[in-house]
């Protein structure tokens, strides 16, 4: 039965968070780093809700991680002292705002190259800001490949007083291109043994190695297998999402985020077409250009249809026979990357089995500064 209350009297499209389901996830991971004694420090990049910050910091008691100096500069003004951001900040105008965040705050970041450092030595004001050498570890993305790569930077901030080395990370995206158990387990495995490897040449050399951090969702299968890491960065966990799903990471039932579409056309008994696009559920087949999910959503309720195609306003349902949708009904869909698709809204609707409970505000989406 639809009730006043009931999240189908949404205007469409909009963004659904079951609160139950959230609270399991980020309750589940908690409890997995415990017990193997690894640090938790969420990655915000998928919610950028403060309220869901908050509540991750509570349970984790540890701070978060952010993509972006603006996503640092939101959390901190709900009131979050520890932040990671998990990427390279250059330039003269960000690292005065870093440094600026940092007098009230505990602000690290990671780098990859001497210019960064020399730019943190020359804009930063106060306390020397802590960095992570980051390590690429397969992905080819950021990071430095061997110990003749961290050797120079070690150099470079041993000349730079404003600069403070306090360990190594990594983010084994690669890890969204595994096509099976097999592939997707070598690669978590292989990111834990090359920084623990490095780690252990350093703490030989004398260094002091406050932190080790590494992160992905799906390597969270393998916190059990962390010994060593002091620090794990996941982040979509805390909805999950139809990639995590086709990878194996979790059930369908799990994905606690979906996106509330209405049916607008159907010109043919096989094609019916919603309200929902790419700017309401993004073009991502998979994470880092992979192409694993066989649709652009999982349509809870018709699992066996596929949206097949989208323009920017429209997501075009397609079958061989009869579609059983008609004009005016609603579907709900569970994205493909979350993270994305959270970036495409102002606001999520929190629900409890099918009713609106509350409403917040994605206060980081679009800080891409």
């Amino acid at each position: 039965m639809i009730t006043d209350n009931s999240y189908y009297q949404l205007d469409t499209p909009c963004l659904l968070v079951d609160r139950p389901k959230m609270e399991r996830n980020i309750g589940s991971m908690v409890k997995k780093c415990h017990q193997i004694g690894v640090k938790l420090r969420p990655h915000i990049k998928t919610h950028k809700i403060p309220e869901i910050a908050i509540k991750q910091v509570a349970l984790s008691h540890h701070g978060i991680a952010v993509s972006k100096l603006g996503e640092a500069e939101v959390m901190f003004s709900a009131g979050i002292k520890d932040i990671l951001i998990a990427n390279q900040v250059i330039g003269e105008q960000k690292i005065k705002r870093l440094s600026n965040l940092d007098k009230e705050a505990t602000v690290k970041l990671c780098i990859d190259s001497v210019i960064g450092i020399k730019q943190l030595q020359q804009y930063t004001s106060g306390k020397p800001i802590e960095v992570l050498i980051e390590i690429n570890t397969g992905m080819n993305r950021c990071g430095v490949n061997c110990e003749a790569d961290i050797n120079i930077l070690l150099k470079a901030i041993n000349d730079c007083p404003k600069v403070k080395f306090i360990g190594f990370m990594s983010h084994s995206g690669n890890i969204y291109t595994a096509t099976n158990k097999e592939r997707l387990t070598s690669i978590a495995l292989e990111e834990i043994e090359i920084v623990n490897s490095l780690a252990a040449i350093y703490r030989d050399k004398g260094y002091d190695l406050q932190s080790i951090s590494i992160g992905s969702t799906p390597s969270s299968l393998f916190v059990d297998r962390m010994s060593g890491i002091t620090e794990f960065r996941p982040g979509n966990y805390v909805f999950y999402d139809y990639i995590q799903v086709c990878l194996g990471v979790v059930p369908i039932e799990a994905c606690a985020l979906s996106v509330l579409a209405t049916v607008i056309s159907k010109p043919t008994s096989n094609r019916v077409i919603i309200d929902a696009g790419s700017k309401s559920l993004g073009l991502d087949r998979g994470a880092h250009s992979s192409n694993i999910t066989p649709s652009y959503g999982y349509i809870i309720d018709n699992p066996n249809l596929n949206i097949t195609r989208l323009s920017e306003e429209h997501g075009i349902i397609e079958a061989e026979g009869v579609i059983p949708l008609e004009i005016g009904d609603k579907i709900v869909i569970i994205p493909n990357h979350a993270c994305a698709v959270t970036n495409l809204f102002d606001e999520v609707y929190l629900t409890n089995d099918g009713e609106i409970i509350d409403h917040w505000k994605i206060a980081a989406r679009g800080k891409v500064r």
